[in-house]
Formats: C-alpha cells, structure tokens, sequence
C-alpha cells in the first residue's frame, strides 16, 4: 500500500471542500485518476476505534482537472455528538 495525495499544491487537483448540513457532512475533493485506488470512508467517535461508515456514499463529481477525478463523499452521522471521518486509500 502506498499514501496518495487527494489533492495537489502545485497546480493539479482543486482544494477540498467541506460543506455541513444538519447531521449529514458532504466532503468534495480531487484524486488521481488510477483505477487501481479503493476508497473507502470510516467512521469514529473516539479518534481510536475505527469503522466502515455504512451511512455513506462516495459519488463522482463534475469539474475536475486532467489527471484527476472529482469524488464526493456524503456521510450522515446520526445521533452522536461528534463523528469523525477519515478516507482510507490503498491500491
């Protein structure tokens, strides 16, 4: 497994983007184009126990640059007081 960058500081990929709404958070942001990544979304509400956020979806977005592919991940996080949200890619 390697590390990849979801987005490029030197003129590849778009930020990142955050957008909260209610309890649902939609994450926005630019990969590689590699069909060999796997994304998969977790979820934690300790930072310490890690699992599959099975209240989300990863979609493709519109509007990103050559060489990348827009992603856009929705995760509703429920009744927790707080959920954090970490994107695992491996190849």
């Amino acid at each position: 497994a390697g590390w990849y960058s979801l987005i490029s500081l030197h003129g590849g990929g778009s930020p990142a983007a955050i957008i909260r709404s209610g309890s649902t958070l939609t994450y926005t942001f630019d990969i590689r184009a590699d069909p060999a990544l796997v994304l998969a979304s977790q979820m934690s509400t300790d930072l310490v126990t890690w699992s599959p956020a099975t209240e989300s979806g990863l979609t493709d977005g519109v509007g990103a640059p050559a060489g990348f592919v827009r992603k856009i991940l929705t995760v509703t996080a429920g009744t927790a007081p707080r959920v954090f949200v970490r994107l695992v890619v491996h190849d």
